[in-house]
């Protein structure tokens, strides 16, 4: 059957996304529970499915699931959220600067009055793009900064209810005593 026809009521990928949807940070998805839930291997020509599901996920949930190798996808703190990102940004510039240099470092004596002005503006609308692209990677890294701060800042809120809570219930049993 092919991927892109549908089965039923909904789309392959949303079964994925309703179960991860709802699951704790960390915990990781087996390649055996997403082939189930997607109805065939994920590991063989199905990966769409997951990363439809994860695009969803990162639209709707702020989560995102990240691949473990031979074992399945983890659903990942921002944290590892964040350095995922910064690891596309290093591979992403790294392949603009390989196009830069390649245009950059050849024998343009051997071009075409014409092939070699291309050339020119290839290499400064690759580096137009590659500072772009900084300027908006590192606007997103600070918004993901200032998202991981406030859940930090949630996370102690809730430690402090709940040693508050425990000190109420100290002293409710105390007083019971």
């Amino acid at each position: 059957m092919n991927r892109f026809e549908p089965t039923g009521a909904e789309a392959k990928w949303v079964p994925i996304y309703k179960h991860a949807e709802n699951l704790p940070f960390g915990t990781t998805i087996p390649f055996a529970e997403l082939n189930e839930l997607a109805s065939g291997n994920v590991q063989n020509g199905m990966r769409g499915l997951v990363y439809q599901a994860n695009k969803r996920l990162l639209a709707d949930r702020r989560k995102m699931l990240i691949s473990v190798r031979k074992v399945g996808y983890q659903v990942a703190d921002p944290e590892h959220q964040l350095a995922h990102a910064e690891t596309r940004k290093v591979r992403g510039a790294r392949q603009i600067k390989k196009g830069i240099i390649e245009a950059t470092n050849l024998d343009s004596k051997k071009l075409s009055p014409e092939r070699d002005q291309h050339r020119v503006h290839f290499i400064n609308h690759m580096a137009g793009i590659l500072t772009a692209t900084r300027k908006r990677v590192n606007s997103g890294i600070k918004k993901a900064e200032e998202s991981v701060k406030e859940q930090k800042v949630a996370l102690n809120q809730l430690d402090e209810m709940q040693r508050m809570i425990n000190e109420m219930r100290g002293k409710y049993q105390q007083a019971g005593a």
